[in-house]
């Protein structure tokens, strides 16, 4: 498993869902033949990538990364065909009624599916303080990466930490080390 790969899919899935989004603001612009290319095109690289691509790379929580991503496209493409149905355009509010669906269904994932740490290699250490190498973890929201965290005492490096995951201003944060392996 390389982390490199894994973070690239991760971020082409993002990437992806987020062109398709402005592809249904920038409809009207392009027209119907360009944004059902475009949609075509871009839903079959997100579906790769999350049922071929992605079941390669992550084998332990992958049904997570599954149930995560898989109801964004899924609001995404509603959103156009309830567009297309009710013959609107992307006003303020569908708009505000997409975002506020997007924000429920967050909610509703860190609800059910979220916690509050994920696993990490211990890289450096000292009595108060460590540097850990976590790996992407969709449950506790947070991205591959080094993170300084607070310990109780001097971890051996290379060694398995439980790292306490709390809300920041923008998002989640690493903070402690619950215990190592």
């Amino acid at each position: 498993m390389q982390k490199s790969k894994k973070v690239f899919l991760v971020t082409v899935l993002q990437v992806s869902l987020v062109l398709m989004l402005a592809a249904i603001v920038f409809r009207p612009f392009a027209g119907e033949i360009a944004f059902y290319f475009l949609e075509a095109i871009l839903s079959l690289i997100f579906l790769k990538i999350l049922f071929a691509d992605l079941r390669k790379e992550i084998t332990q929580e992958y049904k997570f990364v599954v149930y995560f991503f898989a109801p964004l496209f899924a609001l995404i493409h509603l959103s156009w065909l309830a567009q297309k149905f009710f013959g609107g355009t992307w006003g303020p509010h569908f708009f505000l009624a997409f975002i506020l669906l997007v924000l429920a269904y967050l909610v509703f994932f860190k609800a059910v599916f979220g916690r509050n740490y994920t696993m990490g290699k211990v890289l450096l250490s000292n009595e108060k303080m460590a540097v850990v190498e976590t790996d992407f973890d969709i449950r506790a929201f947070v991205t591959a990466g080094k993170h300084i965290v607070e310990t109780k005492k001097k971890l051996s490096e290379g060694t398995n930490a439980k790292i306490s995951v709390k809300m920041g201003f923008l998002g989640q944060k690493t903070s402690k080390v619950y215990y190592d392996d």
